[in-house]
């Protein structure tokens, strides 16, 4: 939290380990709606991860699949790559409650409308 509060991030790559794919937002339960699937920055992205899995090239003679997390993997509460993206729009259904733990001031997880924009991409490898 306090690199991205002291940084501005334009893009960003989260590496996992377990299969083989490239995803982006939204990966979240709240984007299962059909209207909301599609993020506002959804055809970048689309081209974004397409062009990252042209360039790692095949993996046992296959590219690495590549789109929305929610239609790649599955979604999940909280995760990273929605949060780098849309935690702080107003409105957006995407942002999230501040931090409620007593050991973290809920003031720095409060965000300002320019705050956390980053096409932020979960690259799985194994």
């Amino acid at each position: 939290n306090e690199i991205f509060r002291a940084n501005l991030f334009q893009l960003a790559i989260t590496f996992h380990a377990g299969t083989e794919m490239v995803t982006f937002t939204w990966g979240t339960i709240t984007a299962l709606n059909p209207s909301r699937r599609k993020s506002p920055d959804d055809a970048s992205q689309l081209m974004l991860s397409s062009a990252m899995s042209a360039f790692a090239g095949k993996a046992e003679g296959r590219f690495y699949p590549f789109g929305r997390m929610n239609d790649i993997i599955y979604p999940v509460r909280g995760g990273m790559e929605d949060w780098a993206y849309a935690s702080s729009w107003p409105f957006s259904g995407h942002g999230h409650e501040p931090c409620k733990q007593s050991s973290y001031a809920p003031e720095r997880t409060t965000y300002e409308s320019h705050e956390l924009r980053v096409l932020n991409f979960l690259v799985e490898t194994s």
